[in-house]
């Protein structure tokens, strides 16, 4: 008997499969799951004080759940819910948008639970911004009408342990600051696109943050000191994920490193504290990077669904013998094949490589795109791209030739140096650069030589003035000789030049200082002024560097206890 039973509810189950009356859908009442089931179908809301959803007059489940819909009033227009508004509360209006921004506790300090209104005399609440920093209730209520917690909204609140954002937020900040809260949760249709500097840090009691997937930007020490951070148990193979977004390193990251596949952020100084990294690869699934690490990666591939790169994404990459990006991405490109790492709506070159040619179309040269690349002997610069700078080429130590592409209308090359025209500015110069002397460079601009590889170095007096590190950290740098008709020399311009031992300045010269700042091997300096001439340009100066050197002036030397 008790088999044939067993045989029945089996055939009556089957019937119910193949006839779809099995089980309702998966909650998104299409009744489209692969189990069969019915599509669901609602008499009534259930709520609470964050969220609505529906009910089915079937079976009684759950689904379609949302946050409260607030049009024009604080009741919600699907469920009827109504924000209990905590009176007192203060308010600023931003007359630009016509909405308001909760900017204080007011009054209402002595509240346990805080409700945040939708609206406040007719008009939206979009902003929570500095608004309940130490303060000490225990809950705080946020509509969905609100786009951006700014400031520290909410930094030091101790009796806050919970805390849910609304869908509607797209930008967050200062939740954190001693704060003991526990667990932060973010809805599955969150809108979140970025999180604010040290938003979660210094929460002890922190081990629950569902970051959502829509994030797009993870600013520095977001999770600093948080339990979630302290605590290695939170960690994978000496890498932090929280959600599928990579926020931090430690020192065990070396080497070849692996990025989980899933992950599709990662954070500004993710690689702050790791080891020696030589490879980096990075996942399909990744659509933004903040940052990457390594002094000894030689490669770089960017997947094709990288949508955003930020702007300090590299500073810690030099060196790159290769760059690839994966084909199919709409955003960058590597110039097909040039090595180059090129944004695409703009023509950008963000990156660039020691084997580096920067194709035709590219229009501007990024920061640090070649920082570093102590291998790059030769650089043309096409007659699209007209806007560069000195920091573009820093530390280029083997950098030989440099030309500007006929048809440039803002640079030209002389003399392997490349000069903005209309400024007669040297952006740009190599080892083997001779300064025209043609009146065509009258200004040698920051950077423009710094890290270069040559021993001496000779100024025409066409030159007027020299920029801040124009030939900073030049180590091999031995002497320089400024001709007469410079006028104006900028501090820290030799700053690291740690070989120089000689320098003549003319009398030309009417403002000088800084100018030995991290040069400690100077010993002469030749002056083409007399003593009086010296000590007048020089009485209310500070030249910098712990050297001690002889001022050979026209009429005497002053000797080094003087100079």
């Amino acid at each position: 008997m008790n088999r044939k039973l067993l045989i029945s509810a089996a055939a009556i189950s089957a019937l119910c499969l193949a006839f779809g009356l099995a089980a309702c859908d998966d909650g998104n009442g299409t009744g489209n799951n692969e189990n069969g089931g019915h599509v669901h179908t609602a008499e009534s809301f259930g709520s609470d004080e964050d969220v609505h959803w529906k009910v089915c007059s079937d079976c009684g489940e759950k689904f379609v759940e949302e946050d409260h819909i607030y049009k024009g009033s604080n009741s919600c227009t699907e469920c009827g819910y109504t924000i209990p508004e905590t009176a007192g509360l203060e308010y600023e209006l931003d007359e630009e948008t016509n909405t308001y921004a909760v900017t204080g506790i007011g009054t209402a300090g002595d509240a346990e639970k805080v409700y945040i209104p939708a609206y406040h005399d007719g008009k939206a609440v979009t902003v929570i911004d500095d608004a309940f920093y130490g303060c000490t209730f225990s809950a705080i209520k946020i509509p969905s009408t609100v786009e951006r917690i700014e400031g520290y909204a909410l930094g030091g609140c101790n009796n806050l342990t919970e805390l849910r954002i609304p869908d509607s937020v797209t930008y967050i900040k200062g939740i954190g600051l001693d704060n003991l809260l526990k667990s932060v949760t973010f809805g599955k249709n969150s809108k979140l696109r970025e999180v604010g500097k040290a938003m979660f840090c210094y929460c002890p009691e922190l081990t629950y943050v569902n970051l959502p997937d829509s994030v797009r930007l993870i600013e520095d020490d977001t999770f600093e000191e948080s339990k979630m951070y302290t605590d290695k148990s939170f960690w994978t193979d000496g890498i932090l994920y929280v959600g599928n977004h990579m926020i931090a390193t430690d020192e065990t990251v070396s080497g070849k490193v692996i990025i989980r596949e899933g992950t599709k952020t990662i954070a500004e100084a993710a690689f702050l504290y790791s080891g020696d990294v030589t490879e980096v690869v990075l996942p399909a699934s990744l659509v933004a990077l903040h940052d990457l690490a390594g002094e000894e990666l030689k490669t770089l591939t960017i997947p094709k669904n990288v949508e955003i790169i930020g702007s300090n994404a590299f500073n810690d990459i030099h060196d790159l013998d290769h760059i690839t990006v994966e084909s199919g991405n709409a955003f960058y490109n590597d110039g097909n094949g040039s090595d180059c790492l090129i944004e695409t709506a703009t023509n950008k070159l963000i990156l660039g490589s020691n084997h580096a040619t920067i194709p035709a179309g590219v229009t501007e040269i990024g920061r640090t795109a070649f920082w570093f690349c102590r291998s790059l002997t030769k650089i043309v610069i096409p007659a699209s791209c007209t806007v560069l700078d000195g920091w573009s080429f820093m530390g280029c130590s083997a950098l030989e030739s440099i030309e500007a592409a006929d048809g440039n209308p803002v640079f030209q090359s002389i003399g392997n140096c490349l000069i903005e025209k209309e400024s007669q500015t040297l952006r740009v110069g190599c080892n083997t650069s001779v300064i025209p002397t043609d009146g065509s460079v009258t200004v040698i601009g920051s950077y423009a030589f710094y890290g270069r590889a040559f021993e001496t170095i000779k100024i025409p007096g066409a030159i007027k003035t020299i920029e801040e590190w124009a030939f900073g950290n030049c180590e091999q740098l031995k002497s320089v000789i400024f001709e007469d008709g410079v006028s104006e020399i900028e501090s820290y311009i030799f700053a690291q030049c740690t070989s120089l031992t000689s320098v003549e300045i003319p009398a030309s010269v009417t403002e000088l200082s800084g100018i030995f700042e991290g040069c400690d091997s100077i010993t002469q300096v030749k002056y083409g002024g007399t003593m009086d001439d010296w000590r007048r340009l020089t009485e209310n100066s500070w030249l910098g560097g712990d050297s001690v050197y002889t001022v050979i002036c026209t009429n005497g030397t002053i000797p080094p206890e003087n100079s």
